[in-house]
């Protein structure tokens, strides 16, 4: 009786070990880590039969399960380039690059571009190379708006008040930069570029390069803005074929050199017209500007005195009366201060 008792434990315990095994398998077998090997030997046997829309359909189910696989993300490029979507297969492994970091995808990336820009003839940019340039360019637009304020619509003169030497040592380098970028590579960035180069050649006088950067660039993208012709941009300016605003609301510009004012024409506060003329000093600083009289004669409106460490004196000239006024202006020309006008009889 006894015996029979001890056999009857033995039988219920092995009967739990049999359990717990089966248990265990069942787990093991259903495990994450056992259905993501299953998906990537999936998609590794569709690609060797060339089957490449399930093979996409596994590695993506793989990388789903393992997000950092980078076995996964390769399988999953090369699905893709077997369906001629290199578009897809680019995204995928720029998705596995971020979320893993491994330069075995920051190598294929770079292979792929390589690929495609020696059959276009283009030369070889990495992907992430590329993306820096394309926030360099947007960093130097954002710096010609806010801080050189480039498109200021500006009728007292206060746009031009760096010397020739100044305006050179602040756009030359620009040109020069923005011009290496657009001999390295193609991009979606690629049209602001060749804007941004255009307004900086308009800025240092040189129209001719102006105009070649803009024809360039409108044979190259397309870019409206970039067009030949006069064209109306949807800030509702008017514009001629350098790209420089000639008529808008605030009223009609003629030009110099560059994009320096010469005349603007038109309507005061009253209602009356009124007209601008622009002279500039042998340095290339605005010197006077000159306003139309109720009657229409031409008087000298707003009076510059450079004092050499950048402060300028502005004396403005009522006709009845006048007043002084000191601006100071940082590096980029931008007036950063100016003083309460003192005004005299």
């Amino acid at each position: 009786m006894k015996n029979k008792k001890i056999w009857l434990i033995l039988l219920i315990i092995v009967m739990v070990i049999c359990a717990t095994v089966a248990v265990g398998i069942m787990a093991y077998n259903g495990s994450d880590a056992v259905r993501f090997k299953k998906q990537l030997d999936l998609g590794q046997k569709y690609l060797s039969e060339m089957n490449y829309e399930e093979a996409v359909v596994a590695f993506n189910q793989a990388i789903e399960i393992d997000p950092r696989s980078v076995d996964a993300y390769l399988g999953l490029a090369d699905a893709y380039l077997g369906l001629s979507d290199e578009e897809a297969a680019l995204a995928a492994l720029k998705k596995g690059y971020e979320a893993t970091g491994d330069e075995r995808l920051k190598a294929r990336i770079d292979e792929i571009n390589a690929a495609r820009n020696a059959s276009s003839g283009e030369a070889d940019v990495p992907a992430e190379e590329n993306d820096e340039i394309a926030d360099r360019v947007e960093e130097i637009w954002k710096f010609m708006v806010t801080e050189i304020n480039i498109f200021r619509q500006d009728t007292r003169g206060e746009t031009y008040l760096l010397t020739y030497e100044q305006n050179e040592a602040l756009f030359r380098p620009l040109a020069e930069e923005l011009e290496a970028y657009l001999e390295q590579e193609e991009g979606s960035w690629e049209s602001t570029a060749w804007h941004e180069l255009g307004l900086i050649y308009c800025r240092l006088g040189e129209m001719d390069k102006c105009l070649e950067a803009r024809r360039r660039g409108y044979e190259i993208t397309g870019g409206d803005y970039l067009a030949p012709e006069v064209n109306e941009c949807q800030n509702g300016n008017t514009e001629d074929e350098y790209g420089r605003p000639i008529e808008s609301e605030a009223g009609t510009r003629t030009y110099g050199e560059g994009d320096r004012y010469i005349t603007w024409d038109g309507t005061s506060s009253s209602g009356e017209p009124s007209h601008f003329e622009y002279e500039y000093d042998d340095l290339g600083r605005t010197a006077i500007v000159y306003n139309s009289t109720e009657n229409g004669e031409i008087r000298p409106a707003y009076i510059y005195e450079y004092h050499g460490d950048n402060t300028v004196t502005v004396t403005t000239d009522y006709g009845t009366s006048s007043s002084t006024q000191i601006l100071t202006y940082n590096e980029y020309g931008a007036v950063i201060d100016r003083t309460e006008p003192v005004y005299t009889q």
